[in-house]
């Protein structure tokens, strides 16, 4: 790597700002490069087809882009899609900087495009929080979910939560990379699959990348309608699911897949793969199976198909749910950074929505348990 991109001052910084900017067919397509050519494993979710559906899902005029294209010398290259969004009334009309896809998107590290390195990560950084800092276009920046390795240097960033992963790159069967697992949950997993394929007939659904139309009308609702029974209270963004599969599958960049028990429909899998690497996004089974563990066998199948396709990481993203842990005890931390502008006004409405109004909202939702 060159010499300069060492120091903060190495990099220049220019804003889109505007919507028609974003959707400029040359920036899009420079954008796609960059995310082309950038190395390693760098963050799914800001690909054009991904990234840039969510914000044609929701920009409005409480959305607003602030794209960020940072440059040091002709060889490295940073994209960082944000957006300032502004809360409603009740939210005392907080404006927030975050990165595009808020807690839609599991990862939320620039694409980082050229060679990289610690140094670089870290005149980059301080460049930008220099930057952003000074700015009065928000009330609060949230930045929450940056891989570690991208996050430098550490003491600028706090460890909010952690992203478990399995390393397949040595392995050459799932029998294989089984052996490592603990012999109970081995024997479970063989157990489940047996009983299953004992009662009926087990088949695995792979949606072409030519079938969109029945991905959007076969899969999506199915997925949907099992998420909710299984998770009543989460928000479910069906429209820009359905953004994503119309713009991702056809790239390749989307997997989705149906486990099929005598040909009915028992687990959904909506997972996002680049490359040598693999992410489980998300995921629904029916609970009628549940005797079955219908989501266990579901994953095993798709780690299996991963580790034949040679790829490298099986990503199980954000989140220590206590299934992940029987699977791997290897994850990476997630890094943020919070900064709250200077004034009266940012810092009232910040304690506002911070300390007193997520109190009333569990006071609300235990209500409504209650009431159940």
């Amino acid at each position: 790597m060159t010499k300069t991109c060492l120091k903060p001052d190495d990099w220049k910084f220019e804003w889109l700002t505007h919507w028609n900017e974003v959707e400029d067919s040359s920036f899009v397509s420079q954008w796609q490069r960059w995310f082309d050519c950038s190395n390693g494993n760098t963050n799914i979710f800001f690909s054009p087809a991904i990234a840039g559906e969510w914000c044609q899902t929701y920009k409005s005029e409480y959305v607003k882009p602030k794209f960020l294209i940072a440059t040091c010398s002709d060889e490295l290259s940073v994209i960082f899609p944000l957006v300032i969004f502004t809360d409603k009334l009740f939210e005392l009309y907080q404006r927030k900087l975050a990165p595009v896809g808020l807690d839609n998107f599991d990862y939320q590290d620039p694409i980082f495009s050229g060679e990289h390195s610690d140094k670089m990560y870290a005149s980059f950084w301080r460049k930008f929080f220099n930057e952003t800092e000074k700015q009065n276009e928000f009330d609060i920046m949230s930045i929450s979910r940056i891989r570690q390795k991208f996050a430098m240097p550490a003491n600028d960033f706090t460890e909010t939560e952690r992203a478990p992963f399995i390393d397949i790159s040595q392995f050459d069967s799932f029998d294989e990379w089984c052996e490592r697992l603990p012999r109970s949950f081995r024997k479970e997993i063989r157990k489940r699959h047996r009983n299953l394929n004992d009662d009926g007939k087990v088949e695995l659904d792979i949606y072409r990348q030519d079938e969109t139309a029945r991905a959007i009308s076969e899969f999506l609702p199915q997925f949907l309608y099992h998420h909710r029974r299984r998770w009543p209270d989460s928000r479910r963004p069906e429209l820009l699911y359905k953004n994503i599969i119309k713009s991702a599958l056809p790239k390749g960049l989307a997997d989705l897949s149906v486990l099929k028990f005598n040909n009915k429909p028992i687990s959904w899998s909506f997972h996002l793969k680049n490359n040598a690497y693999y992410y489980c996004y998300i995921s629904a089974w029916d609970s009628d199976f549940g005797r079955y563990s219908p989501g266990k066998i579901h994953l095993g199948m798709l780690l299996s198909r991963a580790i034949e396709n040679n790829y490298e990481l099986f990503d199980l993203m954000r989140g220590q749910e206590q299934y992940k842990s029987l699977w791997t005890d290897t994850s990476i931390a997630l890094m943020g950074r919070r900064y709250i502008a200077k004034g009266f006004g940012p810092k009232a409405k910040y304690c506002w929505n911070k300390k007193i109004l997520t109190k009333l909202r569990k006071i609300k939702s235990f209500c409504i348990g209650i009431g159940r």
